[in-house]
């Protein structure tokens, strides 16, 4: 009996784990033997191993798988034993690559079904072996075709790669490189000539150029090598630059903003710039102060008329100020002060004589009676002149007179010796004319009688038998037929028709010249020109009061002739002496001392000082001291030599309340020139006030150091010259810490 047994099953209750034969006796219900042969045949476990496959993420009996799985599964045998299944299952990846490659500038690349001929990253999908999807990722660079240029240097006549080369050129050479591109190699053959330069050089008189210093223009040849190796031959042409002195004229007006300073008198400003060449180049500048004019014009209307002042129209008397720019761009103040004249009236009396007449009332009137008259009075206006006429009458006398043949009687305007009606004029009490009829009958008895003779000079007369043509007293006796001696004494009188006038005069600005016509004989017909500036242009003896030197002609006629002659006199207007202050208007605090000085005083010269009242301060002095508690103002007059005329000046002290509160200013009062310590230099010492200038005069009011850079000390030096000792003023101009300016000024003393 053949028995399949699966392994590990029992048998009879023994398990075999071979095939194995069994014998077994049995005995038959006949009791006979039975003899069993059992073979065992053992039944191995059925294991079988079957693989598959998918692709990543792929399902699989109903899953997604996205790794390798196994499974194992146990069946039942057709014998009945287990029969066990393993199965592998491969999941395959999908593969992504990532790859680069390169081509050359020009070419071509195939991936996957596409061309490409540009720089770029590009993706392509395939199928591997196993069916799953492969990515590809490529970076393709296209490489550029290699070109390269190079430079060689030679000097001219240079050899490179066994050729000589006179002039620059060009070379290209083309290769593959490394990646089997073009490689283009272009090689600059540049030939340098022999350098030849012409250096213009500028330099400052003193600046050393090479280390040595010229004097004058010179020509220095050099040889160097280029960067290159090549010769180069330079020529320096130096040229040595003087140093450079202008000087310029700037005007402005007083008291005006220049250059960031305020000045109020002529100022000489030394400034050292640097060229454009970087030489010293030194400016002086002659800073002219124009000054504010003032004039004053008078102006006289009458009562109802108008005047054009400043460009309105004025009725009223007053003053009234206009301010203008003058020619030189500064102020001018005009003044005018109107005068109106009130409309006037007069009367007048006259007493005539009979047979008179008189012009009253627009024409000649001989009857008594008011009449009325219209003028222009000295002041131009109307002026009613209202004249009473008196009429007294005219008396008529009758005399007969009888003299000697040689006596003479003064008869009708002259001496008479002949017999003869006469009539002489005289005057009533009243001032009429008296009319006296005298019959004169002339005898044989002797006669004296004297006669006064006037002639010109060049005339002549005859007297006593001759002619005569020079003043004297001249005596004729005459013995008439009768026998009655006639004495005739005769006085001749020689006028000298040309009147005398001084030829000149000499008068200070402002003053009056008295001019004298005069003469021995009668001047008439007067008339002096030019006619301003006189008291009168018609009279003998005008005051003349020019403002500027002026030569006056007069002409006149005199009683011998008609003729018109001239004569010249000339008045000449001296200027009064110059004078200038340091300062004409100064700031300072209450409590302070200022000195007051001339500038530039001249010695030869008189200074006098006077206060505001008119009080002399000093008598002979270039300076005062004075220490106000008030505003005031002072005034110095300057005189000379004879025929000179006074200068004057003023100077107005304001004082203000002190407002330099945390402020201090202290300076020396003494200075040690070239001492060669402390001392040496003028110190001075300040706090929280800011320091504008200080300027340094002498007692004759001449600057000698101004600075404002107070580094810069003063050394009692003068234009370079140790000054002698003696007493010095400085004034210092500064600025408060709230703003306000004040002047400090004191003296300092120079001791050797």
């Amino acid at each position: 009996q053949s028995t399949l047994l699966c392994i590990g099953q029992a048998f009879q209750g023994t398990v075999y784990s071979s095939d194995t034969l069994l014998i077994d006796s049995f005995q038959t219900v006949y009791g006979c033997d039975s003899i069993v042969h059992y073979d065992l045949v053992i039944l191995e476990e059925l294991i079988d191993t079957i693989s598959d496959s998918i692709c990543y993420g792929n399902i699989w009996n109903g899953d997604q798988y996205f790794n390798d799985t196994s499974f194992v599964n146990t069946y039942t045998s057709s014998f009945g034993c287990d029969s066990t299944v393993i199965l592998n299952l491969i999941v395959h990846p999908n593969i992504e690559q990532f790859s680069s490659d390169s081509i050359c500038e020009g070419s071509q690349f195939v991936f996957g079904d596409s061309i490409y001929i540009n720089s770029g990253n590009y993706t392509h999908s395939y199928q591997t072996i196993n069916g799953c999807d492969s990515i590809v990722h490529l970076e393709l660079t296209v490489l550029e075709n290699y070109e390269a240029t190079f430079e060689n240097h030679l000097c001219y006549g240079d050899t490179l790669n066994g050729t000589i080369y006179y002039t620059s050129i060009t070379l290209i050479d083309s290769l593959q490189d490394i990646h089997g591109c073009d490689s283009i190699l272009i090689n600059e053959v540049i030939v340098h000539e022999p350098f030849f330069e012409n250096q213009p050089t500028l330099l400052c008189i003193g600046q050393a150029f090479q280390g040595t210093v010229y004097s004058s223009d010179t020509l220095l040849i050099d040889s160097f090598q280029t960067v290159y190796g090549c010769d180069s031959i330079v020529h320096y042409d130096l040229v040595i630059l003087e140093e450079i002195l202008d000087t310029q004229s700037e005007s402005i007006c007083y008291g005006n903003i220049w250059n960031g300073d305020q000045y109020f008198n002529d100022t000489t400003l030394v400034i050292t710039y640097t060229s454009s060449f970087g030489c010293d180049s030194t400016v002086t500048t002659f800073l002219t102060i124009n000054p504010i004019s003032q004039d004053t014009q008078y102006f006289e209307i009458c009562e109802g008329e108008s005047i054009l002042i400043g460009g309105n129209l004025q009725t009223t008397a007053g003053i009234y100020e206009n301010i203008y720019t003058a020619a030189n761009g500064c102020d001018s103040i005009i003044i005018s002060d109107l005068t109106v004249h009130p409309l006037s009236e007069l009367t007048l009396e006259y007493v005539l004589c009979e047979g008179e007449t008189y012009y009253a009332g627009g024409a000649e009137q001989s009857e008594g009676g008011v009449y009325s008259d219209t003028y222009q009075n000295v002041n131009g206006c109307d002026s009613t002149v209202f004249t009473n006429l008196i009429f007294n009458p005219v008396f008529s006398i009758e005399y007969e007179y009888t003299i000697c043949q040689n006596d003479s009687m003064f008869l009708g305007g002259a001496f008479q010796n002949q017999d003869g009606i006469y009539y002489d004029s005289l005057f009533t009490i009243h001032g009429c004319d008296s009319i006296i009829q005298t019959t004169l009958n002339v005898l044989d008895d002797q006669i004296e009688f004297y006669n006064e003779v006037t002639i010109c000079t060049g005339d002549s007369i005859w007297i006593a038998g001759e002619w005569h043509y020079e003043s004297g007293n001249f005596t004729e006796t005459l013995t008439p037929q009768n026998g009655c001696d006639s004495i005739v004494n005769t006085v001749l009188n020689v006028l000298d028709p040309n009147a005398m006038l001084d030829e000149e005069a000499s008068i200070c600005f402002g003053d009056e010249a008295q001019l004298f016509l005069e003469g021995s004989g009668t001047v008439e017909n007067i008339s002096w020109y030019p006619d301003f500036s006189l008291s009168c242009d018609d009279c003998i003896d005008p005051v003349a009061f020019p403002e500027i030197t002026t030569t006056y002609t007069v002409s006149y006629s005199s009683g011998c002739n008609d003729e018109t002659m001239e004569s010249e006199v000339t008045v000449f207007v001296n200027e009064p002496l110059e004078i200038e202050l340091v300062q004409t208007e100064i700031n300072i605090v209450e409590g302070d001392t200022i000195t007051l000085m001339v500038a530039d005083a001249d010695t030869n010269l008189i200074y006098t000082w006077y206060d505001q009242q008119g009080i002399i301060v000093c008598d002979s002095c270039f300076s005062i001291e004075v220490h106000p508690n008030n505003s005031a103002s002072y005034t110095v007059t300057v005189d000379g030599p004879e025929n000179t005329c006074t200068g004057q000046a003023g100077v107005v002290v304001l004082v203000e309340e002190m407002t330099c509160e945390h402020g201090t200013l202290e300076v020396a009062n003494v200075i040690f020139p070239q001492s060669g310590g402390y001392g040496d230099h003028l110190e001075l010492h300040y706090e929280n006030v800011d320091i504008k200038v200080m300027r340094i005069f002498n007692r004759w009011g001449q600057k000698v150091f101004e600075t404002r850079d107070l580094s810069v000390k003063w050394d009692g030096t003068f234009r370079g010259q140790l000054l002698n000792p003696d007493v010095y003023v400085y004034y210092i101009i500064g600025i408060c810490d709230d703003k306000t300016e004040f002047v400090h000024s004191g003296n300092v003393t120079v001791i050797h």
